[in-house]
């Protein structure tokens, strides 16, 4: 490589040459716009999906597809990963006139409260996803963070992927459900105790 390249950029993940084909298949779609239709599971359930494709989107270190859905009668984001049995037909759709694409809205749209306190081991995560004045210093030097989620289910994800190095105070919905889960645990464990 070029002594004077400066970037190196690589997005692979574990679903790279899926990826790589979807967003390949979408782009060609956008160009000649024709519908896609694909397997969708979302935290609910899963279902077909149609929508007039229209951008390809990277946010949070994620590919999404940005499309009307006729049968929501809006404007959706898809995350590729969550998609399959997907494919392009000859259907083709004229093109609406779109709105401004703001991905935020659809990450912050749902105004979830969650404040809490993080060890202090743990400020590198919080400054990498929320930068360095997303929290305070509280009791016993522990973190206190407080924002709004997208909804229940991505707030609980991520706190979780923190184990026990995270005390929820609100919302109190939350603190029940992960009493619950860590007593799931804890039987799991403790019944195959090897």
């Amino acid at each position: 490589a070029p002594a004077d390249e400066v970037f190196f950029i690589d997005l692979a993940s574990h679903y790279q040459q899926s990826l790589t084909r979807k967003i390949d298949v979408i782009k060609a779609a956008i160009a000649d716009r024709r519908l896609i239709s694909f397997q969708y599971a979302c935290q609910t359930s899963t279902s077909r999906r149609v929508i007039e494709p229209y951008r390809l989107v990277f946010k949070w270190s994620a590919w999404y597809v940005w499309g009307y859905c006729p049968k929501r009668e809006a404007f959706r984001l898809f995350k590729l990963n969550r998609l399959w049995d997907w494919g392009t037909g000859t259907d083709s759709f004229a093109p609406r006139d779109l709105p401004d694409l703001e991905p935020d809205q659809y990450f912050s749209a749902g105004g979830i409260y969650l404040k809490a306190l993080f060890e202090e081991n743990q400020k590198y995560r919080l400054i990498e996803e929320y930068g360095p004045n997303c929290f305070q210093t509280g009791p016993k030097g522990r973190l206190l963070f407080e924002r709004d989620f997208v909804s229940f289910s991505n707030l609980r994800e991520w706190v979780l992927s923190f184990g026990s190095q995270v005390e929820v105070l609100e919302p109190e919905r939350l603190r029940a459900d992960l009493r619950r889960q860590a007593e799931k645990m804890l039987e799991i464990y403790q019944e195959h105790d090897i």
